[in-house]
């Protein structure tokens, strides 16, 4: 699997990482002793709600096996025959 980055941006007024097509964003970082992580698409939508930066980098690399591996396993064929 090839490595991929997260890039800093700015989303909605909060620091957030952009990894791949997925936002991930610390949505409670102003706040003392409290995280509140979230994956997010590019539209803003919640899709899952890890502990930390780290989890929501795994999540999104599982998510991305799962999809080529389903790609590839053919099921999706059968759909179209």
């Amino acid at each position: 699997m090839n490595k991929f980055k997260s890039k800093k941006i700015d989303f909605r007024g909060k620091n957030a990482y952009l990894y791949r097509d997925f936002i991930i964003i610390n949505d409670m970082q102003f706040f003392e002793n409290q995280q509140a992580w979230y994956v997010k698409y590019t539209n803003g939508k919640t899709i899952h709600s890890p502990k930390n930066k780290r989890e929501g980098m795994e999540w999104v690399d599982k998510y991305y096996e799962e999809m080529n591996n389903y790609n590839n396993s053919g099921e999706n064929n059968d759909m179209f025959n």
